[in-house]
């Protein structure tokens, strides 16, 4: 008889382990996700200034020089942009290949944005039966 009710305290316990990986996978996906809106929200404004970027020349802009630093310079007319390839590598492509690059890059990072959604759906679900499970005892 004591192995009867322990079998069902042993489940509970697997039950709370489980009710924590999910809890703990579920709090990185929300992580994940904001990061990648962010990187989502960069690449549009980079975009955005690309299209219109004619309407710039010749204003005062603030040009970042380093992570933490920006000066003040001149917008001047340019058909070529200097786009970071990842690895420290940098191409110089025409406006439009930069924006067609950028375009590419918001369409990977827009799939990547609906899968974690999807999976941050499926462990929420899945945290919402474990969380009845545990309210039943």
């Amino acid at each position: 008889m004591a192995e009867k009710e322990e079998e069902p305290r042993q489940s509970m316990e697997e039950v709370r382990y489980m009710a924590q990986l999910y809890n703990d996978r579920y709090t990185a996906l929300n992580a994940e996700i904001k990061e990648l809106v962010a990187d989502i929200s960069s690449l549009s404004n980079s975009k955005k200034t690309l299209e219109e970027f004619d309407s710039i020349k010749g204003r005062k802009i603030l040009t970042p020089i380093s992570n933490i630093m920006q000066i003040f310079s001149t917008a001047e007319a340019s058909d070529k942009a200097l786009v970071s390839v990842g690895g420290g590598y940098v191409l110089e492509k025409s406006i439009a290949e930069a924006q067609q690059f950028l375009d590419k890059v918001l369409d990977e990072k827009n799939k990547q944005l609906a899968s974690m959604s999807k999976e941050k759906d499926a462990v929420e679900n899945i945290l919402l039966r474990l969380s009845y499970t545990l309210s039943r005892v």
